[in-house]
């Protein structure tokens, strides 16, 4: 399978379809279920708020992402590009586009949060390497470390941006190739 181009339009296409499932369930999953999900399901009833979720997610989630899906490759371009696109040939208005460039402006706000949270996953992996949470033993100690890292900004910014030149490098190879 072939899913559709870039959206920098440069032709290129998915090598394979795990590569593309893989990328799409990346995205779907992101570092929300990674991060707070335990959490979350202890504070609201376990078992049964695992349940909502899964109903919630396979009904919500999967057919919004087969639409998108569907969309991207009957308009073989950006997503702003492929609404307009979509909307043209059913007749619809040309403004479409707009939902598009929503989803483009969503992506974009989701992936800052993203990056800067990846920062701190990065700190806290030297910091583990380094043997620096050899003495965590209290929740308190916890807390010490979340605080240290939020009063440094400029730490921060240098592994935000760790992140940042990490990923550039990986979409700067290529959907094959990265």
């Amino acid at each position: 399978m072939h899913a559709n181009p870039s959206a920098a339009g440069d032709g290129q296409n998915w090598s394979s379809r795990f590569g593309f499932i893989m990328a799409s369930v990346g995205f779907a999953v992101g570092l929300g279920n990674i991060w707070k999900f335990p959490y979350i399901t202890g504070e609201n009833g376990g078992g049964a708020f695992v349940l909502v979720y899964l109903l919630c997610a396979f009904g919500i989630g999967v057919p919004i992402l087969m639409a998108e899906v569907l969309i991207g490759r009957r308009g073989q371009a950006s997503a702003s590009t492929s609404m307009q696109r979509v909307a043209q040939e059913s007749g619809s208005s040309s403004r479409w586009s707009n939902v598009g460039a929503m989803t483009i402006w969503t992506a974009l706000l989701i992936n800052v949060v993203y990056a800067v949270v990846a920062g701190w996953v990065l700190r806290y992996l030297y910091l583990a390497a380094s043997g620096q949470f050899e003495v965590l033993d209290t929740g308190e100690r916890s807390a010490a470390y979340f605080g240290d890292l939020l009063a440094d900004p400029q730490g921060m910014f240098f592994w935000t941006g760790l992140v940042l030149a990490l990923c550039g490098f990986i979409i700067a190879a290529g959907i094959q190739k990265g």
